[in-house]
C-alpha cells in the first residue's frame, strides 16, 4: 500500500505520536510507517527536502510552502513530586533557584516554552538536562522540580504522583502540530492524513 516517512520532536514524540498513529496502524496494517525523532529547524529542512512526508512539532509551524494543523493545546505548568520542599512553600517560584532544575533536552520547543514560563525565577538553579523518557520518573522520584505540558503529566497530578505549583505570570501554552508539504502527496500520506485530521483538537 506504500509508507509514510515521519519524523517528531523528542516531546511529542515520546509522549503523544504513538497514541495518535496507534490507531492507523491498527487499522492498516500493510503501510509502513518509518518514524525518527529530530530538532524543529532539522525537521522542517527534512520536510522541506521530501526526506519525510509529515512531521509533528512541539510549536506552531508557520514555514511557506508548508500546511499544518494543531493536534493539541497545552498549558505548561511548573510540577515536583509531592514530598518535594517545594510543594510546602507558599511562593515555590522565589525558591526554585535553591534546589535541581530538570530540563528538557536544549533546544527542543517544550524546553523554550519552559524557559519563557519559568522567566528569571530558575536562574541560578542547578539545572539537569534529561532525555524525555527519563524526565518524568526523576520528578517523581524527587530529584527536582521542572516545567511539563500539563496534557503530559495531568494522570500524573489526578493520581497525586506529582503536585502542580503556582507560578507568577500569564499561562503559557504549547501546541503540538502536524504539517506536511503542500501539493499533491501520496495515497499512504493523504490516508494517514485525514486520519489525523479525524483526531486533532476541534477549535
Amino acid at each position: 500500500m506504500g509508507e509514510v516517512a515521519i519524523a517528531a520532536g523528542h516531546v511529542v514524540g515520546a509522549h503523544r505520536v504513538p497514541g495518535w498513529l496507534a490507531p492507523f496502524v491498527t487499522e492498516h496494517p500493510q503501510l509502513g510507517l518509518h518514524l525518527r525523532l529530530a530538532r524543529f529547524r532539522e525537521m522542517i529542512t527534512m520536510l522541506q527536502d521530501g526526506e519525510v512526508d509529515i512531521i509533528f512539532a512541539g510549536s506552531r509551524v508557520e514555514t511557506p510552502g508548508i500546511e499544518a494543523m494543531i493536534m493539541e493545546r497545552t498549558e505548561m505548568v511548573l510540577v515536583a513530586a509531592p514530598g518535594h520542599p517545594l510543594t510546602a512553600s507558599r511562593e515555590p517560584a522565589k525558591e526554585l533557584r535553591d534546589y535541581r532544575h530538570l530540563e528538557h533536552e536544549r533546544g527542543t520547543a517544550t524546553q523554550l516554552l519552559a524557559a519563557q514560563l519559568l522567566g528569571e525565577y530558575a536562574e541560578g538553579a542547578e539545572s539537569v538536562e534529561l532525555e524525555e523518557g527519563a524526565l518524568v520518573p526523576a520528578l517523581m522520584a524527587g530529584l527536582g522540580f521542572a516545567v511539563m505540558p500539563r496534557a503530559l503529566v495531568e494522570t500524573d497530578l489526578v493520581a497525586g504522583r506529582l503536585t502542580a505549583l503556582p507560578c507568577p505570570g500569564p499561562p503559557i501554552l504549547q501546541a503540538f502540530t502536524a504539517a506536511r508539504r503542500e501539493g499533491v502527496h501520496t495515497p499512504a500520506v493523504e490516508l494517514l492524513w485525514q486520519h489525523l485530521r479525524e483526531v486533532a483538537i476541534r477549535d
